[in-house]
């Protein structure tokens, strides 16, 4: 009896240590799997704020005209055209301005001095019509371009960020999950292992005889065991 009751004392602690792994392991799996739901539903959502911020980007959203890196560049090209009638302008007033100091009196009397300051007041109103045009106009718009498709160009930026920093936090709790899994899967097997030879041994500790004592050969059972 005392035997006995030891025996069941033994199984029944093997058998709670064995459940009380299982409950571990199990809430463990979960928790952790839990967790990586989490994380993988913060990745999806800034994967497709990526996407949703770069189709605002090249379709426009309000703020950002559509195909905003084209106009950028037509804006560019156009602002250093008039850049470069303003230069051209004010070389030819200069160049009108000599043409006046080296008048001769014969033509000054002919009135060409006059009409070479009506051209060079021309000259400078289309001038200052230009650089009105130029700053006030294409030279401002071309900023407020560029100062968009910066603040949009860092938010894809960020946001890119953001979603590889989730990807790498999924991947890294995939590769803890799978190293739990796998000492799990090598403990199982092992004590299955462990279980499988005390089974076989056992069965050889089991001894078949015939009714006389002697033991019996062959394949076959007998109901009639003796245990040594």
């Amino acid at each position: 009896n005392c035997a006995a009751a030891a025996i069941q004392r033994i199984w029944r602690g093997c058998f709670d240590r064995k459940c009380l792994h299982d409950a571990l392991y199990e809430r463990d799996l979960e928790c952790r799997s839990n967790h990586i739901r989490v994380i993988a539903s913060e990745e999806r959502y800034w994967s497709g704020r990526v996407v949703e911020l770069e189709r605002q980007l090249r379709e426009g959203n309000g703020v950002i005209p559509k195909n905003a890196h084209a106009m950028q560049s037509v804006l560019e090209d156009s602002v250093e055209v008039q850049k470069n009638q303003i230069f051209n302008h004010e070389r030819d007033i200069v160049m009108l301005q000599v043409q006046q100091r080296s008048l001769s009196p014969t033509s000054i009397d002919e009135g060409w001095k006059e009409q070479l300051e009506k051209n060079v007041k021309t000259m400078r109103e289309n001038i200052t019509s230009l650089k009105k045009k130029l700053i006030f106009k294409d030279q401002m718009k071309l900023v407020q371009i560029k100062h968009e498709l910066l603040a949009s160009e860092k938010e894809i930026f960020r946001a890119k960020q953001k979603q590889e920093k989730w990807s790498k936090w999924r991947e890294e709790e995939l590769e803890a999950l799978w190293k739990l899994q796998g000492v799990r899967l090598t403990t199982v097997t092992k004590f299955r292992k462990r279980q499988f030879v005390a089974e076989e041994r056992r069965k050889w500790e089991i001894k078949q005889t015939l009714p006389s004592g002697k033991p019996r050969k062959g394949l076959y059972t007998s109901p009639i065991v003796s245990v040594t």
